[in-house]
Formats: structure tokens, sequence, C-alpha cells
């Protein structure tokens, strides 16, 4: 994304600061879930869980318009809350809607801070009953 900027302490003034985001992660969830039997084809369920996230070669890298880097900060990201609700039909098809809460991705630099976090809708396939 780009961000225009009028005057910034990293000697960007009046001009174009652009900033790049490369992450790159694995999450694990653990939590539970509950059902909520309608009959006997159909049920919706709910659950809520702790991810875990692995971000690996993650960064965001600040730069002038002419390619100059101005700041390079690497993404180590903690754990966060998921809460979900879905349907599942005939036990083979399921649709989910997730939202995770806030996830700080630059914990380790006390003058950054981040907000990330996400809402997914999640469309599944049961191979195996």
């Amino acid at each position: 994304f780009k961000s225009e900027k009028t005057k910034n302490a990293n000697g960007v003034s009046g001009g174009v600061l652009v900033s790049k985001v490369n992450y790159q992660s694995i999450e694990l969830p653990f939590g539970v879930r509950y059902y909520i039997f309608l009959n006997d084809e159909s049920k919706i369920y709910i659950n809520a869980s702790y991810v875990i996230d692995f971000s690996y070669s993650s960064n965001i890298e600040h730069s002038r318009s002419d390619g100059s880097v101005l700041s390079k900060l690497d993404i180590e990201t903690g754990g966060n809350i998921a809460l979900g609700v879905g349907y599942k039909y005939k036990d083979k098809y399921s649709v989910e809607m997730r939202y995770q809460t806030s996830r700080e991705i630059l914990h380790q630099y006390a003058a950054w801070s981040s907000d990330y976090k996400t809402i997914s809708v999640i469309f599944g396939y049961s191979l195996f009953k």
C-alpha cells in the first residue's frame, strides 16, 4: 500500500512513503466446538480457539518513492483468540464465519504497534466421517 506523507521524521518530506508488507505464517488453533442439531442432516456449530501463529520470512519495509529503504521491521507474532459460527450439512459440507481478535505483529519494537485482525469465511468438505 502507499501512503502520502507531508512531513516525516524519517526523511520523507512532501514525498511518497511506500510501505510493503510481506506476511507469511502458519496458524495452529486449539479449541472447542459445540454442535446444535437441527435435524438428521443439518447442524449449526459455534467454536472458540486459541491460535498459535508461526510467522516466517515476514517483514514490513518502508521506502521512498526512489526505492531507498528508510526502515525494515521483522514481523514476529504472538497468539490470539478466534471465535466462529458455522453450518454443517450431511457431515460432509460446511461453511463457517470466523473472527480473530487483534494480534500484535510488531511486539518486539517499542516505538511501533499494530492492530492485525481477520474475518474469514471458510468452506469445508469432510473426506472421512
